[in-house]
């Protein structure tokens, strides 16, 4: 029997014995899977003792891992001799990152996978260990053209929750908004690597400038078919930015971001509060020719901000504020608010989320959203202009959220964001993206308080 359970014990010596980038990499879902913690933060920690081809490898294998993990599971459930979710944390996560580069990293020689993952077992657990988890991954080896997979007719769920690595309650409930051939764009779009989204700071560097420079390094870019000035960058490792980061030549954003800043571009010289960590990167680019301050309720959360601009050259002031605590004196032209989520549409550089969130999170965000939003409002000029923004295309967080503001806030009415952004991004007057269509879901509303 080769069953390895929960409760059998582990010694100090893991502390020291992940010593490369395929080690490292089980070391980091271990962490992951017994804390709370965000996958970004635990990798970024990581990658600084790593740089190209091993930096690459590392955050392929780590969001490959937690991408694929429900197909990984099934295949090793299959295999191993045993109940494999009561399998030890780390000899479960040395076989799931074999597995994965067994499948999916076409480059990587699967032998040499297999012995990388059972010696860091070896190193942790002893031989007998690492013996077994040489014995499942090479059947599997050999088998690995041969595997079943669940029945379609049996359940269509489970069967897509499978194949493509979602919570089953996320294919159910996206199947029966979208129907199942949108269903599936979309959980092929979830598993793609994200791109990530360049803004050329202009006052140093233009965007062709920019794409000239970083072509150079080999780094591949390309204007931003949809975020106007900004270029794309695919083969983008997190914490391993190009040259002229650190210079301020340029900022990384997200889409929702991108989108935020396109939304808000016809401001200048007016006076700007952006709420929430995640409006950093639009509250850095507004600060360019606005007065912009930022406000979190986390102080260490505004900390990056600070240093960001910094590096770009830019001033914009930063406040502490609770929203439900207190209520913020201040009066804006434009309130930026980018609302916490289930960030749902952000699950191509976030598969992690796909684990962190269940069935009931939509509804319980927009519970919080409704009250945030009420008391942002309450900051924003007669005349002036609230902006909504979220990385989630679920109706409770979104366009629900949008319909009650407007019926409680009559003092407030929509402006049409095909006024600001491309019609292939905008639907019923609101900012709407999806994965499958955009590359990210966001959602995005700006409305005008009547003066």
């Amino acid at each position: 029997m080769n069953e390895i359970s929960e409760n059998d014990s582990e010694n100090n010596s893991e502390i020291t014995t992940y010593d490369d980038v395929r080690a490292t990499a089980i070391r980091i879902l271990n962490r992951f899977e017994r804390s709370d913690s965000y996958l970004e933060k635990l990798l970024a920690a990581e990658m600084l003792d790593f740089s190209g081809k091993d930096a690459k490898l590392l955050a392929d294998i780590i969001h490959g891992v937690l991408r694929w993990q429900v197909r990984l599971d099934w295949i090793l459930n299959g295999f191993y001799r045993g109940e494999f979710d009561r399998c030890i944390t780390p000899v479960k996560n040395a076989m799931r990152t074999a597995l994965f580069q067994m499948l999916f990293l076409k480059h990587t020689d699967p032998l040499e996978a297999i012995a990388a993952s059972s010696a860091t077992v070896a190193r942790i657990k002893g031989e007998q260990p690492a013996s077994m988890v040489r014995n499942v991954l090479r059947n599997i080896l050999r088998h690995i053209n041969s595997i079943r997979y669940p029945s379609y007719e049996d359940d269509i769920y489970w069967y897509y929750a499978v194949m493509y690595s979602h919570p089953r309650w996320m294919v159910k409930r996206w199947t029966e908004r979208f129907g199942e051939a949108e269903t599936t764009l979309l959980l092929k779009a979830n598993n793609r690597n994200a791109a990530a989204l360049l803004r050329p700071n202009l006052r140093l560097i233009s965007p062709d400038e920019l794409q000239r420079q970083l072509e150079s390094q080999d780094v591949s870019v390309a204007p931003s078919k949809l975020c106007k000035g900004m270029l794309t960058i695919s083969n983008y490792v997190p914490a391993q930015v190009p040259a002229g980061y650190e210079h301020g030549l340029f900022d990384i954003i997200d889409p929702a971001s991108a989108m935020s800043i396109q939304f808000a571009e016809r401001f200048a010289d007016a006076s700007i509060i952006a709420l929430g960590s995640r409006s950093g990167s639009a509250a850095l680019a507004l600060a360019e020719n606005n007065n912009v301050l930022v406000i979190d309720a986390f102080r260490d959360k505004l900390n990056p901000i600070v240093r960001s601009a910094k590096r770009l050259g830019v001033r914009l002031g930063t406040t502490g504020c609770d929203l439900h605590a207190q209520q913020s004196e201040k009066e804006a032209d434009l309130a930026v608010f980018h609302t916490p989520c289930s960030e749902l549409g952000a699950l191509a550089d976030r598969p992690d989320m796909k684990w962190k969130r269940n069935a009931d999170d939509t509804a319980d965000f927009a519970r919080k959203q409704q009250g945030y939003i009420e008391k942002v409002a309450r900051m924003v000029k007669p005349g002036g202009t609230l902006q909504y923004i979220t990385r989630s295309f679920e109706p409770e967080e979104t366009s629900e959220i949008a319909a009650r503001f407007l019926e409680h806030r009559p003092d407030f009415r929509l402006e049409p964001a095909e006024n600001h952004l491309p019609q292939s991004v905008c639907a019923n007057g609101f900012l709407f993206m999806l994965p499958q269509r955009h590359g990210a879901g966001v959602f995005g509303a700006q409305f005008i308080r009547c003066e």
